[in-house]
């Protein structure tokens, strides 16, 4: 195809596969292979934090003459409707393995070096954008944005000015990876037994008016913090608005508290890099901003069971400057410690921090992926009463064990981007679980003591919103969700509540690995690490124990050699893997019983199994039933052969007696020998 015949009249444009053509792209199936040598991936945002596009070359490659990604620039800037300009960073394509996946793939029509990644969206976006206009209309639209995305020198005008800019602010959709947020204010702390939880949803241009963002003055309190080192001075304001129904006394009290105890988490995580955050005592009135050098970041924050609307904002020159004062580097692929510690994770190595604050906030959080993700599920973590072995408490159904701790899965369904909270709500939870059993999954009683006595009460989800939780769900089960709730449903006891959080993710992660489930490769990498981090420990704890005792083997040892031959001779051999895994050695045991080829197979199915353990894909409690069954098989040979021997006895006697009395009447019938 020649793009330079292309450019000289309007493209015909019938359909999205004819877009990508006219873009000069070919669809392909190598998308998300693997990595090549040297190659890197160009991310192309628009207005959030998951790219539009993505172009994959190798480091350093340029193409002569039109570029490929000037057009791509130009069709996302007609897509979007807004003529925005892209803002623009690299990184290595094995940093990006997690999410080419989940992107329409495609090559370059020319050079065969390039491929282009696609946000499934934008062929929504296409298609209103092509259904609004027409097919002529929108041909010559193409044309003309590919031919102003070309510099001068090439025949192009460039951009017009009024579609110069970036869009103001940038929306955060995956708030598990904002790591950049941790800049400006912690995403978990804690304070005795209240929670608090920041959750991010947008950074860019603060609009200074009294109406924007959070709201006006009235009602909303604001905190001076600032961030010192010997050689940095920053600083900025935190506001909190919201906290509906509490005195304006209390609301005051509560805010100050949160900004002083934010003030000490977002120390503590500076600490290594030598720098100290402080906050002031009581709210100042709303300050006043350059407009043009203000940034803010807006989100979430549940201080316990408190909501408020937040944002920090702080000066343009912020983000930048604060992220190069971070003087400590780790090697790339290097454990970073379970704590989030900014100074350890942040690899100044790998590149400078761009000086533009919208694009320091999408790769700075990009960079932290991977070295801080373990961190946000301890935050996330709880310890709940009630372990294994744990005994009832009376008669209150109260367990004593010892705690468990766990990511309840209200905590990980609030970590992922709105499109995969949608899906896993109305393609998995509805089928798993019924409407009015809901709640058994976020709330659970427990026992308290008091002065009048004891009572149950149902303990409740800090940092859960209900509404927006039932927004996900279809409109029926919604509604009795919500009724459920408040006629106080609930799981029985805090076990109770473990077992059925344990029992979804593990569902949820057979789901996932059989492909009757799809949600975004982060999204099930973050649910899978969950899975195999938190609840497959405890699933494991029988079967580990199992191996320790060298059970069933060392039941069958103990058994007559011609039973346990016998068992070997019955069973096929993905039945006796099972018992060998964690013991591979004993199989050498039974080989003088096993052809070959049946021995071969028990090792490398045995080998098999220990790796999906490893990696969490084979239930523990399938192979301890596996192994169980072998030990109950062995069982019933022993009793039939005890029967058999015993059904035996009396006709071996009876055979001896009928014998006996034959040679009785042999010897009376025969003659009497006279002695001499």
């Amino acid at each position: 195809m020649s793009r330079r015949r292309k450019r000289g009249h309007a493209a015909e444009i019938v359909d999205f596969a004819s877009f990508i053509l006219a873009l000069g792209a070919l669809p392909t199936t190598a998308g998300g292979r693997e990595a090549g040598a040297g190659e890197q991936g160009l991310l192309l945002f628009t207005d959030s934090d998951r790219p539009a596009a993505i172009i994959v070359r190798p480091s350093g490659h340029s193409a002569e003459g039109p570029s490929f990604a000037g057009r791509v620039r130009a069709a996302l800037a007609l897509l979007t409707g807004n003529g925005r300009r892209t803002r623009e960073a690299a990184f290595p394509v094995g940093e990006l393995q997690a999410e080419c996946r989940d992107y329409l793939a495609f090559a370059d029509a020319e050079d065969d070096r390039q491929r282009l990644l696609l946000d499934p969206r934008l062929e929504g976006l296409f298609q209103a954008k092509f259904e609004g206009t027409g097919s002529k209309v929108f041909g010559e639209a193409l044309m003309a944005a590919f031919t102003a995305a070309l510099p001068a020198d090439a025949g192009g005008e460039g951009f017009p000015p009024e579609a110069t800019a970036f869009a103001p602010r940038i929306a955060v959709e995956d708030p598990a990876s904002a790591h950049a947020s941790r800049f400006l204010f912690p995403a978990a702390f804690r304070s005795g037994e209240t929670r608090f939880r920041f959750m991010p949803r947008s950074f860019g241009a603060f609009e200074n008016s009294k109406n924007a963002g959070a709201g006006d003055e009235d009602g909303e309190y604001w905190f001076r913090f600032g961030v010192r080192s010997p050689a940095l001075a920053l600083g900025g304001f935190w506001a909190f608005r919201g906290g509906e129904g509490i005195p304006a006394e209390r609301l005051a009290s509560l805010t100050a508290t949160t900004a002083k105890l934010a003030a000490l988490a977002l120390s503590e995580e500076f600490r290594r890099a030598g720098i100290e955050v402080s906050v002031a005592a009581a709210a100042v009135a709303r300050p006043s901003f350059n407009a043009q050098g203000a940034r803010s970041l807006e989100g979430t924050l549940s201080a316990g069971y408190v909501r408020f609307a937040f944002r920090a904002v702080v000066p343009e020159s912020y983000l930048p400057a604060l992220a190069s004062a971070f003087p400590v580097t780790v090697p790339a692929g290097a454990a970073v410690a379970v704590a989030a510690d900014l100074a350890v994770a942040v690899d100044l190595a790998v590149a400078p921090v761009p000086s533009d604050p919208d694009l320091a906030f999408l790769v700075l959080g990009r960079r932290l992926r991977g070295r801080l993700d373990a961190a946000v599920l301890e935050e996330n973590a709880e310890d709940y009463p009630g372990g294994e072995g744990g005994d009832a408490g009376g008669d209150t159904g109260e367990n004593t064990g010892g705690p468990v701790r766990l990511v309840p899965f209200h905590a990980a369904f609030r970590l992922l981007p709105e499109d995969d909270r949608r899906r896993l709500a109305q393609n998995f939870l509805v089928r798993e679980v019924a409407a009015d059993e809901l709640a058994e999954l976020f709330y659970f009683r427990k026992t308290i003591s008091g002065e009048g006595g004891s009572k149950r009460a149902v303990v409740r989800p800090q940092a859960f919103d209900l509404n927006e939780f039932a927004a996900c769900l279809p409109r029926t089960v919604a509604e009795t969700f919500v009724a459920s709730v408040r006629e106080g449903a609930s799981s029985a006891t805090s076990e109770d509540f473990i077992r059925m959080n344990e029992r979804i993710y593990k569902d949820l992660a057979g789901d996932l690995r059989s492909g009757s489930l799809a949600l975004s490769l982060r999204s099930e990498r973050l649910l899978a690490e969950i899975h195999l981090r938190y609840v497959y420990p405890r699933a494991r704890k029988r079967l580990d124990g199992l191996i320790e005792q060298d059970q069933p083997l060392a039941f069958l040892r103990a058994l007559p050699p011609r039973i346990f031959r016998s068992l070997v001779d019955r069973s096929d051999a993905a039945s006796l893997a099972p018992a060998f895994v964690g013991r591979e050695a004993s199989i050498e045991e039974i080989a003088r019983w096993c052809s070959k080829r049946k021995l071969t197979y028990i090792r490398e199915e045995a080998r098999r199994l220990a790796l999906r353990l490893s990696r969490g894909e084979e239930y523990p409690d399938v192979l301890c039933g596996r192994r169980d069954a072998l030990a109950a098989l062995a069982r019933e040979i022993t009793e039939r052969e005890q029967l058999e021997r015993g059904a035996a006895e009396p006709r071996r006697t009876a055979e001896d007696g009928g014998q006996a009395t034959r040679s009785l009447r042999s010897a009376s019938a025969a003659p009497l020998k006279r002695g001499r």
